[in-house]
């Protein structure tokens, strides 16, 4: 399988990565199951993900406090 997206966090004009900080902020099991679903994302496979228009994506995960991605697609 190959990937056909990839997948970059916003970084803001003061070079400050706030998904990876949240991100380091979980627990580690929380961290790889959604970085598992970030991986899978650029295969192409979303999983339970819902559009809310204009490009805007959320990638909803139900376990634990029920966490939420947003997203957006660029060609």
């Amino acid at each position: 399988m190959q990937k056909i997206k990839e997948v970059r966090f916003f970084v803001d004009k003061n070079q400050k990565n706030h998904v990876a900080s949240w991100l380091n902020k979980l627990d580690p099991k929380t961290r790889s199951r959604i970085n598992l679903r970030l991986v899978r994302l650029e295969y192409g496979s979303y999983g339970d993900y819902k559009s809310l228009g204009n490009k805007l994506f959320e990638l909803r995960f139900f376990f634990a406090n029920g966490y939420r991605v947003y997203f957006v697609e660029h060609n």
